[in-house]
């Protein structure tokens, strides 16, 4: 069963754990850096369930515009509307293929690392526990069998 488990385990969410938590503690530009080089699709589907769960957590009767408005404030961006395309992305607005071409791996991991750490802040709460319930639903995700 433990062998079962380990072969079941890809080194991405290793990666991508390391990665992210490096970026969202440094926000230097080499973690971000690391973390836009991984498999872009990885790093949105970790990233944006944290984003939501931490949303949910943070307005658990619902997000109005007012909240979406000192959301985007309160999150440090050259280009806020970045973090908008990355947290309408993560809401499920946005379709990945309908990106702008202003949104690189780059540009969507600086605004996610810098969503997440506002969001991180809000909560009053370390990174790890929502890092941990991502990759625990992107690894349910992937092993559930299609009927």
């Amino acid at each position: 069963m433990a062998s079962r488990d380990r072969a079941l385990r890809s080194p991405v969410p290793t990666s991508l754990a390391a990665a992210l938590t490096e970026a969202v503690q440094t926000s230097s530009d080499e973690a971000i850096a690391r973390l836009a080089a991984l498999d872009p699709t990885q790093v949105q589907t970790v990233t944006g369930a944290i984003v939501r769960a931490l949303l949910e957590h943070l307005h658990p009767d619902g997000l109005a515009g007012d909240d979406v408005a000192a959301v985007l404030r309160s999150v440090p961006a050259d280009d806020p509307s970045l973090v908008l395309l990355v947290l309408t992305g993560s809401l499920g607005l946005l379709d990945v293929d309908d990106q702008p071409p202003a949104l690189t791996s780059a540009a969507a991991a600086r605004s996610s690392v810098g969503l997440i750490s506002a969001l991180l802040a809000a909560a009053r709460s370390p990174l790890q526990p929502w890092l941990d319930a991502a990759l625990a639903e992107r690894h349910r995700a992937e092993t559930v069998e299609m009927p």
